[in-house]
């Protein structure tokens, strides 16, 4: 905690005086701390203190250094801060290359942090020889099953789909499956989580079938997990969604409507949902009501005349009243 970290620095500089390598390392943890709690205006003054302090009494040339820009990098970013940010990753990637000589576990990190900064800036093809790098360097350093490891494939599916690379994006998605399969039992929500990536993917591949199979397991999974009183039930209703769009995309539409219908029900009044705040990221309320109107739309194109376009008009009535509510909710956020 916060507390205890100022209590560390404070004794360490009782005993060492105020500028020590331990003092500059108990910095970098105290600014951690405020970091995680989301105070960056704290958490900067402390890693620029402790940069300062540990080349002044170190060198240019330590790990030490190499810690504090790439904290000191995340502060910048998270301050908004762009171009500053990708220059001290740069540099904290390059100084760590100089000290550890072929794969380390902290230059994985450091390339996956200067890869996640890119991706942000929508700068995918940037990122993936980054990503393919930290991956290959964590499988050696920690192995398949590290969170790091999980981490960075998982960065580096996203960079594919981000490039429409759906069949690379495949690839990964069903080795990080394999993965979790063995090391996670079948009720896992990381389990879960996987499967609907996977699920999604196929789906952009037009795989229906082979999503469907997959999507059901997901749902199954959170069926199990994830009770009404769960703060992820969402997690539960968009499941059922994306398997009613599988299940329309085949003309399966008496067992998809109940599912679009609940799973729609389910979302559209949880505050919880997570709200797109970039362009490139999915819109899920907003996505739940396109899968009904499609539903209805291809519905009346199989069986005309039995009303199928009228409930496709009343969902389209639906999606135009969100849209209009989140351009408001938008426009009133900027001002």
């Amino acid at each position: 905690s916060e507390a205890l970290h100022r209590e560390a620095l404070a004794m360490v500089r009782k005993f060492s005086g105020d500028e020590s390598p331990d003092a500059a390392m108990h910095l970098i943890d105290l600014a951690g701390a405020l970091y995680a709690k989301h105070d960056y205006s704290s958490s900067e003054p402390l890693f620029r203190e402790s940069l300062a302090m540990s080349k002044k009494l170190l060198g240019d040339e330590h790990e030490n250094v190499a810690q504090g820009l790439n904290g000191l990098a995340l502060v910048v970013e998270k301050k908004g801060d762009a171009d500053g940010a990708e220059a001290l990753f740069r540099e904290a990637l390059a100084l760590n290359r100089r000290l550890h000589d072929g794969d380390h576990p902290s230059t994985a990190i450091f390339l996956h942090n200067l890869a996640r900064l890119l991706q942000t800036r929508g700068d995918h093809a940037g990122a993936e020889p980054l990503l393919l790098e930290a991956l290959d360097m964590g499988r050696k350093c920690l192995g398949d099953e590290h969170p790091y490891v999980t981490m960075f494939r998982s960065r580096l599916e996203l960079t594919y789909a981000a490039q429409g690379r759906t069949a690379e994006a495949e690839a990964v998605l069903r080795e990080a499956l394999q993965i979790e399969r063995q090391r996670s039992p079948p009720d896992d929500g990381e389990l879960a989580v996987v499967l609907t990536k996977l699920g999604v993917n196929l789906l952009e591949q037009k795989r229906h079938a082979d999503a469907e199979t997959i999507l059901r397991e997901s749902l199954d999974i959170r069926r199990r997990i994830l009770p009404d009183d769960h703060p992820g039930v969402w997690r539960r209703f968009h499941a059922m969604s994306l398997l009613g769009g599988a299940l329309t995309e085949q003309g399966k539409f008496v067992e998809a409507e109940p599912l679009l219908v609940e799973g729609f029900t389910g979302m559209k009044d949880d505050l919880r949902v997570p709200v797109p705040v970039r362009d490139d990221e999915s819109d899920r309320k907003r996505e739940v009501l396109e899968r009904i109107v499609k539903l209805y739309d291809a519905w009346d194109g199989a069986e005309p005349g039995r009303g199928h376009d009228t409930k496709a008009s009343e969902w389209e009535l639906r999606l135009a009243e969100f849209d209009a509510a989140r351009s408001a909710v938008q426009k009133a956020e900027v001002r």
